[in-house]
């Protein structure tokens, strides 16, 4: 972060406590954050603004410190499973992910999926076969899927139950 950047922020601080921080704080406070990003800062110094009653000393920046960094932590994770992932994003990242499945078995729920988008079969053939990889799944593993839901004609969407 630049002297300039670090300037701005201290402003609004400045602005909401004018008479807070003197000299002898703004360079303690200087030397916490010379290195930390200038977006990061800015986002310690916006929820100062919004959670403070009083002046935010060098303690109370570096608990808000904390915050930001554990909310940046959430965004990411969750941007990972963002609403706006497709199904077959959601696989692709599976596929590559061997912590979180096994990868031949994602690999056929993708060309399954392949398949019922390129209309080469039915809603139904698409609901019976991925009961089946589930099957196997339960076979291989011991437990069905936790978020899937049982599918079949005439049946409701429900949670999956251990059997």
């Amino acid at each position: 972060m630049t002297v300039q950047e670090f300037g701005k922020q201290v402003d609004r601080l400045k602005s909401q406590w004018p008479s807070s921080y003197g000299e002898e704080r703004l360079k303690l406070i200087w030397e916490m954050y010379a290195k930390v990003d200038a977006s990061t800062f800015e986002r310690i110094v916006t929820l100062a603004l919004n959670s403070q009653r009083s002046a935010p000393l060098a303690e109370d920046l570096a608990r808000l410190e904390n915050e930001v960094k554990n909310r940046r932590v959430q965004e990411r994770f969750y941007d990972g499973f963002s609403s706006q992932a497709s199904p077959m994003q959601v696989l692709a990242r599976a596929a590559q992910n061997n912590k979180t499945a096994d990868k031949d078995y994602v690999k056929a729920c993708m060309r399954l999926a392949m398949e019922k988008f390129a209309g080469k079969i039915t809603l139904e053939q698409f609901e019976k076969m991925c009961d089946e990889l589930d099957h196997v799944a339960f076979q291989l593993t011991g437990r069905r899927s936790a978020n899937g839901p049982i599918r079949g004609p005439g049946k409701d969407v429900k949670q999956y139950r251990e059997d």
